[in-house]
């Protein structure tokens, strides 16, 4: 009888620690958001204890509502291929957000935000880790009962959707939404996002014969591309794969610093640099591309802040008459 009441007390025990453990998984995963299957996670920048102006408000003449906050500042970004909508993505993520307690403070579409103003108005990640088209994002705040902010902001560019979360909590208080991503594999994110990719560029190219090559990186000061490979001259190279007979001109733009000569050079140089990129890395025929400068005669948006000069430094490729 003692055997069986020691096997007792030990199975009693057991039973406490897997509750314990049990216990502390269901704590572990409270406040979890769920992103997209194959979102990518880009920048993650955490600030122990800052100030952020959550904004609260469209844009107006005088600028965006903003209510001051303290604590601990984490900002995170996604990438998140596919032909999924902004609204598609940007929903689940509000009800998720107000599952969790927040109540929403403001939420707006880019018109209804103010467009270009509110953009760049309120705190973004700077390119490549998020990137915001003026006429197709979706913006919200938050606040919970215990005085924590969150920021969600969801555009499409290009070919993809960007994601940014912001996150302000009260000293101690402070909880951390964790956005968890399904696994995939390599394999599957190639078979699953570039036939997406490829389509949205052939698509863009056929119905407005350009588009911008986003994500570019040049050195600073230089003509010189940051590193070998990016995901828009992938989706190019294998347009120029399946469409053989078609050819393409590279033009390089340049914000307004500096003289037209200077800048029509340096736009030169740069398209001139993704032309021998697409030739010596991905092996496209160099008789099938030309290269350009405009210099600065072709800006998308204003020169006269930094976050235009930056929207307006840009290489486009043109779909030229095929040979």
């Amino acid at each position: 009888m003692s055997e069986m009441l020691r096997i007792l007390v030990r199975l009693r025990a057991l039973l406490g620690a897997m509750a314990v453990v049990l216990c502390l998984v269901s704590s572990a995963s409270a406040g979890e958001l769920a992103l997209p299957l194959g979102a990518n996670s880009l920048a993650h920048r955490d600030m122990p204890f800052a100030r952020y102006n959550v904004p609260v408000g469209p844009w107006r003449d005088s600028g965006v509502a903003m209510d001051l906050a303290e604590g601990r500042v984490l900002r995170r970004t996604w990438r998140i291929n596919g032909g999924q909508t902004t609204l598609q993505i940007f929903d689940p993520l509000r009800a998720q957000i107000e599952e969790q307690g927040y109540e929403v403070l403001f939420q707006c579409h880019d018109v209804q935000c103010g467009g270009f103003d509110f953009r760049f108005a309120i705190d973004v990640v700077p390119a490549p880790d998020m990137a915001v088209d003026f006429g197709d994002y979706l913006f919200l705040s938050a606040k919970s009962a215990t005085s924590e902010f969150i920021t969600l902001l969801v555009s499409r560019f290009g070919r993809a959707n960007f994601v940014q979360l912001v996150e302000v909590g009260t000293g101690d208080a402070n909880v951390i939404v964790t956005p968890t991503v399904s696994p995939q594999t390599e394999t599957e994110r190639r078979h699953a996002v570039q036939p997406d990719v490829d389509q949205d560029l052939s698509s863009r190219l056929f119905s407005e014969s350009h588009a911008v090559l986003a994500g570019l990186e040049f050195q600073s000061g230089s003509t010189t591309l940051a590193q070998e490979r990016y995901e828009s001259l992938d989706a190019l190279a294998t347009f120029m794969e399946v469409h053989s007979d078609q050819r393409i001109l590279l033009v390089g733009h340049t914000d307004t610093v500096g003289s037209l000569s200077t800048n029509t050079a340096l736009s030169l140089a740069r398209a001139e640099a993704v032309r021998n990129q697409l030739q010596q890395i991905y092996g496209v025929d160099r008789s099938r591309m030309e290269a350009a400068g405009a210099g600065y005669l072709a800006p998308l948006t204003t020169n006269q802040d930094a976050a235009g000069r930056e929207v307006n430094r840009r290489v486009e490729v043109v779909l030229l008459p095929p040979r």
